[in-house]
């Protein structure tokens, strides 16, 4: 898939020499979530997860034609809402979404909507979420999240 500045997102097909766009459409909820893609994922199921800078994820799966479009994440326990500025998410081997930003790391599990936030600290116990901006996310071969 491309990721474009303005254009949504594209899928090309070198066999066939084809192009689909997925543009936002403000009256298409199963649209893409913004204009601008900031990054686009994949994993072993066949989902196409798009993120924004401004809207949270949306998440196609290559044999439908439309979105689960998730813009924010809810923490029910600490009553807290996740922004939409998302850089990077990876799934683990239990199909479960990790997710990197601003507001720092959520787990989510597309199954059943729970939403878990992780508060990380430093040895000085500084709070990472309150200091960094996750770029980077990946699991080793041991199932540890780098």
């Amino acid at each position: 898939g491309l990721a474009s500045s303005r254009g949504g997102y594209y899928v090309f097909s070198p066999v066939s020499g084809k192009l689909w766009n997925y543009a936002f459409d403000p009256l298409d909820e199963n649209s893409i979530h913004n204009a601008s893609p900031a990054a686009v994922f994949s994993d072993s199921k066949g989902n196409v997860f798009i993120t924004s800078r401004e809207a949270g994820v949306a998440m196609y799966n290559v044999k439908t034609t439309g979105a689960l479009v998730k813009r924010y994440f809810y923490d029910k326990k600490k009553g807290e809402i996740a922004g939409g500025f998302i850089n990077k998410l990876v799934t683990d081997n239990t199909g479960k979404i990790w997710i990197g930003g601003q507001n720092g790391l959520v787990c989510w599990n597309p199954k059943t909507d729970e939403v878990n936030w992780h508060n990380l600290t430093d040895k000085d116990n500084k709070s990472l979420s309150e200091n960094e901006t996750i770029t980077g996310l990946c699991f080793d071969e041991k199932g540890k999240l780098w």
